[in-house]
Order: structure tokens, then C-alpha cells, then sequence
């Protein structure tokens, strides 16, 4: 009996769809170079539920020629290459001839393409291995529908993602088409939703704006390079501009996107010294080379390739990413932040908001931030930042009575602001002289205290605040010597024990010019997908466009807070995308920018305050991060350092 038997051809060609059609961002790959190769100047994507019931690729390019449809569906028919030379100088993105044929198996197909000399266009459906080509009306180049994908592969379908995960994939990959070939008007749309629009004027830079908006591409720094083997141009970000992971580095080789890792590592290995750990540049490199010196039938998808020189292609990488950056002023530079003009229902709803009372939260630490009072402050737009300070100053606040107290224990009362000419010790004794606690007075910290840690919480209430070291450290002497605290720190994780405990919705504090924040299409997709969870931590946003939300609310304890929120914003949302300590992870990000800064000057009723609320701290000892709260310089070391021991 026969072992080995010839596969039909409808197996073969769902087999060779498995190695060209992984999922619906596959088919728009394939369809996109295929358009591309066409002589293409505009092209248009659209899909449904994230592809997987529709995906239609239109483009004005040359069409194909009615004697040449039926041969289009064959397997390894192509107009691009004819002999075995040509696989080693390839100048087109797609050569082997296993598009069209792969996605029909899996699909059900229609294209309708019309060339500039024929009398009219014609319509071919592909469903079942069976092919009905008529005559149509279109206008010139070729329009591909793609529906039911995988329909008749079970075994496929289901281990598709969500839709919304798919049209993210989709997504980013007609951004790097994009930006790939910018001389290409691109659109995209999704759910009959426009996401995507790019006007094709041949300027990478319009391309980069139209994708990942205008306030990023102005940061980026322009690269040019000639070498022996070709040309090298594109964009690099300075160090101020990264991003978390590398979906934004792009590597193009002859209008190819391409993945080389050697190449990305060596451009990376450019920034050394100047980023912080686990963040990675904005890249998009676009090489020029001859077509001999590289092969790029190595790989299924085509996205992997072979150089012929690649150490010396990597070391051209490197040096031309550094000779950019030393070649241009990296130092930051403090901008006044662009805002969109308040409209009249923003001045009311703002102004209804403001109204509701002046309650301040007991329990919670204040520090000032704004301008003296002594400084004028007119009314115009370069003021109005200040004015919505002030606004917040009087904003409602949390009813105490409605919420849980802070930190574990009694709310504590808030004393104010100091008068002028007024001493701490004059309005709070205890900030001054030591008062031993009493059982009445000692504050309740909610759980079991081993004794070292409940002798901390005593030193920390009792001990002697000295006063501030550089305005980043809090000095206090306890009966065992000197401690040097963070102040940052502490804030910090005052903040983060907070988030975590409130697990109610958390009010925002409306903004009256909110801010204006631009993302990637694949960051705005993600976010609007977590709107109601980013609500539910205080955080408003309001679709403003595609790629566009505006900030109109931000927790209370980060009110005083007026930074970027573009990336806590992604963090929040990739660590709840990951579904791992989501919440921990959120209370982290939110702790570290809501928490005072070094620098900031604090009274001694506030550092009394704060050191009060740390000792209520389930953790006194360490950030969110790990790193520890406070160095202690023990009086037996002082006595030794001095040699009097």
C-alpha cells in the first residue's frame, strides 16, 4: 500500500496560504505590496471586525491585463521575476506568486482591476478553487475584497485574536507603509471609520506627523549618510524622545520593510550612556543599496533578509545614528505646553464644576508648587495655566465622610497654610519639641506590628525634624542618631498605598483648557479600547480626532501636576492589557508623578505631615520600586566617626 500519495491541489494551496496568511494583518501585507508594485500613488485599506470578515485594498495602479487574470490565481505565476538570476537582484516586494492563489483558498475573493488602455474593468470571484471572471465598470488600478477569512478553516479561525487586537496589527502595518513609501497617499479605515490619512507629498517627515502627530515628528532629528555600499537617510528621536518597547523602529531596505536585529542593535548601541534603562529610541531607517549585495528569499513573509556585509552595514548604522546625535543640541528645553482654545461649553461646564463647594480632603498633603503671590498675573492665554491652578485650589474635594480615610487610620486635620511671620512650632508644637504618645493618642496603623517596626513608626512621629537637606532630603533626629529621608520617596509611596486602597471610582478634577495629547494609531487604538477603565482611575480623556484625546480630567492627588501624560497614559493601558498586577502597576505610575519632586521646598508643618502619614504606612520602608525611604547615621557611628568612642 501507497505511503506516500500526491497531494490535491486545493490541500497545496491551503498549505501555502498557512506560510503567507497568518492572520488578517497578512493579507494587507501582501495586498499592500502588491499594490505598491503596481506603480501605485494612492491606496486605500478597509476592513470589518478587524479583517476577518472584510478586508478591501484599492489602489490607482497599472491593473492587470484581462488575458492575465486567470494566470494571476495560479501558483508561482508572477509578473516580476522570469528566471532563477532574478531571485538575486530583486527590485520588487513581491516575487513568488503565491499571494492572490493562498488568500482565495482561505477566503472568498473578488477582484475588480481595469488597466489604462482596456475598454473596461473585470470582476474575477474566487471562492471554492473556482474562478468567474465578467466584465465591470472601475476606473483604473484594482480593488481586492477579501471576505470570511479562513471560513473554511476552522482549525485557522480560531486562533485568531480579538478583532480589536487585529486591527491594531493592521494598523501599525499600514503606519510603516506609510512612512515606508511617503511619496504614497495612504488611507485606512476601520468599521467605516476613517483612522489613517496620509497625503502622499513624498516627505517622510508629513508621513511620520500624520501618523504619530505633529508634536512628535518636530522632536526628530534628520539622518543622511553615504557609504560604499549605498545611501542611508531617515530620522532618529533624541534621548528625551523614547518609547518603552520598539514597535516604533523601522528599518526599510529599497522601499521594503524589513526586520534586522543586528542593524536595530547596532543603531541602539548609538545611544549608549544616554538613555534610561528598558527605553528605546525612535527609529526609521531607510537604506539604498544594490539589489545583488542582499537576498531576501530567506524568509516566508520576505521580512528577514541576508546582507553580503552586514558587520560593515551594522558599523555605518552606528556611526551615522551617533555623528547625528553629537551633531545636534540634546539639552531639554522647557516649552510652554499648546493647548486648544476652551469653547463656551468648556467655560461652563468648567465653571459648573468649580461651583459645587471649597471642602478639602483631611488627611491629605498639600505642597505648593505655582508662583509666589507676589507675581501679577494677567489675563491672557500665556496665564491662563495659572489661573487654572488657582481654580484648583478651590475645587471640590472627596466629602471625608464618604470616603475611606487615606492611610489606614483617623483622618487627620489638616492645619493650613502658615500665617506670614508665623513659626512652625507656634502653630504646630509638635513639629519642634518631641511630645512622647500616649496609648490615647497613638494612631491606629490597621494591622500587626513587629517591634522594630512599630519603634520606626515611634521615632518617625517623636523624633526632631531638623529641616530640609537640598530641598530633596527631610533631616530628623531620633534617639538612635540621624535619619536622612527621601522626601520624593515617601510622597511616593503615600500615594501608591492610596490608589490601592480606593478601589471606588475616582473623581477627576476637571481641566479649563485641557490638554491636547497625540498618540501613534496603534496607541490610540489601544487607549480608546480602556477609556472606561482610565475613567475609573480619574483620568478623563475626550476623542478629539483619529490619533487625538484631549486630558479633561486628572485624579485629585496629581491635580497640582500640569506634565506630559502621554506615556504614564501608555503604561497605565499596556500594563492593563497584560493583565498582570494591572493595578499595581497603575497605582505605581500615577504615585510617581502625583509625588512631590526633589527640589520642592516644604515647611516644617508639611514635613511633619508627611512623616505623621508614614508612620500610618503599611510599608514605611521602601517605594513601589524598592528603593528605601530612609539611611540611617546612628549616634554610636557619629561617636566613633569623631573619636570619641
Amino acid at each position: 500500500m501507497a505511503r506516500i500519495r500526491l497531494l490535491s491541489e486545493d490541500v497545496s494551496h491551503k498549505i501555502a496560504a498557512g506560510e503567507v496568511v497568518e492572520r488578517p494583518a497578512s493579507v494587507v501585507k501582501e495586498l499592500v505590496e502588491n499594490a505598491l508594485d503596481a506603480q501605485a500613488t494612492r491606496i486605500d485599506v478597509r476592513i470589518h471586525d478587524g479583517g476577518q470578515e472584510l478586508i478591501q485594498v484599492s489602489d490607482d495602479g497599472i491593473g492587470i491585463a484581462e488575458e492575465d487574470l486567470e494566470r494571476a490565481f495560479m501558483r508561482h505565476a508572477t509578473s516580476k521575476i522570469s528566471s532563477a538570476d532574478d531571485l538575486f537582484a530583486i527590485q520588487s516586494l513581491g516575487f513568488r506568486g503565491e499571494a492572490l492563489p493562498s488568500i482565495a483558498s482561505v477566503s472568498q475573493l473578488i477582484l475588480t482591476t481595469r488597466t489604462a488602455d482596456a475598454a473596461s474593468a473585470h470582476r474575477v470571484t474566487a471562492s471554492e478553487g473556482r474562478l468567474d471572471i465578467v466584465p465591470a465598470g472601475s476606473r483604473q488600478g484594482t480593488t481586492v475584497e477579501v471576505r470570511r477569512l479562513f471560513y473554511n478553516t476552522p482549525a485557522r479561525y480560531k486562533f485568531l485574536k480579538a478583532a480589536a487586537t487585529e486591527r491594531r496589527e493592521i494598523g501599525e502595518l499600514v503606519t510603516k507603509f506609510s512612512m515606508a513609501h511617503p511619496n504614497v497617499a495612504f488611507s485606512l479605515w476601520a468599521d467605516d471609520k476613517q483612522v489613517l490619512q496620509t497625503t502622499g507629498s513624498g516627505s517622510q517627515l508629513d508621513a511620520v506627523a500624520a501618523c504619530h502627530g505633529w508634536s512628535h515628528a518636530k522632536q526628530l532629528l534628520s539622518l543622511e549618510s553615504k557609504t560604499h555600499w549605498g545611501t542611508m537617510r531617515g530620522y532618529v528621536s533624541p534621548p528625551s524622545l523614547t518609547k518603552g518597547n520598539r514597535r516604533d523602529q523601522l528599518l526599510i531596505l529599497n522601499g521594503r520593510i524589513i526586520q534586522a536585529p543586528t542593524l536595530i542593535y547596532a543603531a541602539e548601541r548609538a545611544y549608549q550612556g544616554m538613555l534610561p534603562q528598558r527605553r528605546f529610541p525612535f527609529l526609521i531607517l531607510t537604506l539604498r543599496m544594490d539589489p545583488t549585495l542582499v537576498d531576501v528569499n530567506v524568509h516566508p513573509a520576505k521580512s528577514e533578509v541576508r546582507f553580503q556585509q552586514e558587520r560593515d552595514i551594522g558599523s555605518d548604522v552606528h556611526r551615522a545614528v551617533r555623528d547625528t546625535l553629537l551633531a545636534n543640541d540634546l539639552s531639554p528645553r522647557l516649552q510652554e505646553q499648546q493647548r486648544p482654545a476652551p469653547s463656551a461649553a468648556d467655560w461652563r461646564d468648567s465653571a459648573q464644576t468649580r461651583t459645587g463647594g471649597s471642602g478639602v480632603q483631611q488627611g491629605s498633603f498639600k505642597f505648593d508648587r505655582s508662583p509666589s503671590a507676589g507675581n501679577s498675573q494677567l489675563w491672557t492665554p500665556n496665564s491662563w495655566e495659572a489661573v487654572d491652578s488657582l481654580l484648583q485650589e478651590h475645587a471640590p474635594q472627596y466629602d471625608p465622610a464618604k470616603v475611606r480615610p487615606p492611610l489606614g487610620g483617623q483622618p487627620k486635620k489638616d492645619h493650613g497654610h502658615l500665617e506670614a511671620g508665623q513659626s512652625p512650632a507656634a502653630q504646630d508644637p509638635s513639629a519642634q519639641t518631641p511630645t512622647p504618645h500616649t496609648s490615647q493618642s497613638q494612631p491606629s496603623f490597621g494591622h500587626s506590628d513587629g517591634r522594630g517596626s512599630h519603634k520606626l513608626r515611634d521615632q518617625l512621629l517623636n523624633g526632631r525634624i531638623i529641616g530640609q537637606l537640598h530641598q530633596s532630603f527631610v533631616l530628623l533626629e531620633t534617639s538612635e542618631g540621624l535619619w536622612i529621608l527621601d522626601q520624593h520617596i515617601i510622597h511616593e509611596r503615600l500615594l501608591y498605598e492610596r490608589f490601592l486602597k480606593t478601589e471606588e471610582k475616582r473623581p477627576p478634577v476637571q481641566q479649563i483648557l485641557p490638554q491636547s495629547l497625540e498618540f501613534s494609531l496603534s496607541e490610540s487604538d489601544g487607549i480608546r479600547q480602556h477609556l472606561d477603565f482610565l475613567a475609573s482611575l480619574g483620568i478623563e480623556l475626550e476623542e478629539f480626532g483619529p490619533q487625538t484625546f484631549l486630558l479633561r480630567g486628572i485624579p485629585q492627588e496629581l491635580s497640582q501636576n500640569s506634565g506630559h501624560w502621554q506615556q504614564d497614559i501608555l503604561r497605565i493601558v499596556e500594563s492593563r492589557e497584560q493583565q498582570e498586577n494591572w493595578r499595581e502597576q497603575a497605582a505605581i505610575t500615577m504615585a510617581c508623578r502625583g509625588a512631590i519632586k526633589a527640589g520642592d521646598y516644604l515647611d516644617q508643618r508639611q514635613i511633619k505631615q508627611l512623616l505623621t502619614q508614614l508612620a500610618e504606612a503599611d510599608n514605611p520602608f521602601t517605594c513601589p520600586h524598592g528603593r528605601p525611604i530612609l539611611v540611617r547615621l546612628d549616634r554610636s557611628e557619629l561617636l566613633r566617626r569623631f573619636g570619641r568612642t
